[in-house]
């Protein structure tokens, strides 16, 4: 069977089983513009699951069908690319494009690198220096990951480490864990926060500012973040008292040779400090003064775009537009599946089975937590994962108490794990900016083992957090 039959069974078969869904009688509790509608969502799943489409292109279809099924309106289904949600990413891809442009990333990496001692340990702990800080203002994970890998391998074939080693390993997991996995406790730092923000019932969106939700996400960021440090270090040997200087990169060192080859700031790069310096602080502290992440966001870019330090480009070929569609997309599926009436029923018919897991908060996130392990090994596309556990579980878990956020909180972060080749989309093409110099995906799986172990001990602490917050 050739390939393009492969992926045209793909699309039709879901479409056909989302159209017997929709003919058959609606059960006690649902209507039958409510069977529609879960024939839709089966179908848009099932694409996610196959990876028939690209994932934005799912939902522009999921969005199209609403309307011409006629469970919304055109003007009610596509308002929500006027959410506040859409115009945070919006703004926050627009200034992560300029910091990227301006060389803005790679000198800060440099200037760090060259704090620390040129040893194994000393040039990894810089690199996990430089994610963190970076993390926070960059939302295009892949991005973040993109740009500083490249760096990291050259630092390391300089400092004498050879490909698939543990110290090269070990330096390219620091870039991964602050780039690729701990953004996920800023609301600025990955796109997937806006996504989760997107699934929540539409009257707790607007309660999620960037400063509360790295609040809840404290205690996780924290755990992952110190574990993840010292599991690197045991992985790559670093704990051990031999970890010595490395081979002598010259009289200046790595970082030094490439800060001299950088030159002084420029005038953009200086000015980009200032305005990221605003925009954090707005992010921060803009809602006790009436401003919202989005207008800073979106202000702040446009600002950078008056001066001249974005252009055209920069929103015509830069711009994420399939994240934004996605975004789009879930947030009109998500108040769909509360306004049909969809969630409530759904938690009707989970209740008894669910009933012993969401009794007490410790075993839910942990179940969350290790189902999603378990999916992750068929599912692809982490998006389509949160969709899956929000519909089974979400509901029965908000009737105990516990709220969505936990739930789309816990599989998100649960989902950002790689223990098969084609598991995780963001960690491939980091791993792959690097030019396949410093390690393979074989010799990261250590650490994937241990980011699970990591990542569940993280929920679990959290759950006092999320008790205290109201949340569980």
């Amino acid at each position: 069977m050739s390939g393009t039959v492969k992926r045209a069974l793909k699309i039709v078969i879901p479409m056909i089983v989302a159209l017997i869904i929709g003919v058959i009688p609606a059960p006690e509790g649902l209507t039958q513009p409510a069977m529609i509608y879960a024939g839709i969502f089966v179908c848009v799943v099932a694409w996610l699951v196959l990876r028939a489409v690209p994932d934005w292109a799912a939902f522009l279809a999921c969005l199209t069908a609403y309307v011409v099924f006629g469970l919304a309106k055109f003007g009610d289904v596509f308002s929500s690319f006027a959410d506040g949600t859409i115009w945070v990413l919006f703004g926050a891809f627009g200034i992560s494009t300029v910091i990227a442009k301006t060389g803005l990333v790679k000198r800060l990496a440099f200037w760090v690198l060259r704090l620390f001692p040129e040893t194994y340990r000393g040039q990894m702990t810089a690199f996990y220096a430089t994610g963190l800080v970076v993390s926070p203002f960059i939302p295009a994970l892949i991005g973040k990951g993109v740009i500083l890998s490249p760096i990291a391998a050259a630092a390391s074939k300089a400092l004498g480490y050879e490909r698939s080693s543990k110290q090269a390993t070990g330096m390219f997991l620091a870039v991964w864990v602050t780039a690729g996995i701990l953004g996920f406790a800023f609301m600025t730092g990955a796109a997937p926060v806006l996504i989760t923000i997107g699934m929540l019932p539409a009257d707790q969106q607007a309660n999620w500012t960037w400063t509360s939700w790295f609040i809840a996400c404290a205690i996780w960021f924290v755990v992952v973040a110190v574990l993840s440090y010292i599991a690197i270090l045991f992985i790559s040997g670093a704990n051990k008292p031999q970890s010595k200087p490395v081979a002598s990169t010259g009289e200046k060192g790595f970082a030094a040779k490439q800060l001299e080859e950088l030159g002084p700031m420029s005038n953009a790069e200086k000015t980009t400090v200032v305005l990221l310096a605003v925009a954090v602080i707005g992010w921060i502290f803009g809602s006790k003064v009436g401003l919202s992440a989005a207008i800073v966001s979106v202000g702040i870019f446009a600002i950078m775009a008056v001066i001249g330090l974005a252009d055209t480009k920069d929103v015509t070929e830069r711009m994420p537009w399939d994240t934004l569609i996605l975004i789009g997309g879930i947030l009109s599926l998500a108040s769909l599946l509360t306004k049909l009436g969809i969630s409530t029923w759904l938690a009707t018919v989970m209740e008894p089975i669910a009933a012993p897991i969401v009794a007490n908060p410790y075993v839910y996130v942990f179940a969350v937590c290790i189902l999603t392990y378990l999916v992750r090994l068929v599912v692809v596309s982490s998006t389509a994962t949160q969709v899956i556990f929000l519909a089974a579980l979400g509901g029965v878990a908000a009737a105990a108490g516990i709220n969505p956020f936990v739930t789309l909180f816990v599989c998100g972060a649960s989902a950002n794990v790689w223990h098969l080749r084609f598991t995780n989309n963001v960690f491939i093409p980091i791993l792959r900016a690097t030019g396949h110099d410093m390690c393979e995906h074989e010799d990261t799986l250590s650490f994937d083992i241990a980011f699970m172990v990591i990542n569940l001990i993280a929920c679990l602490v959290s759950v006092p957090l999320w008790q205290s917050l109201g949340l569980a």
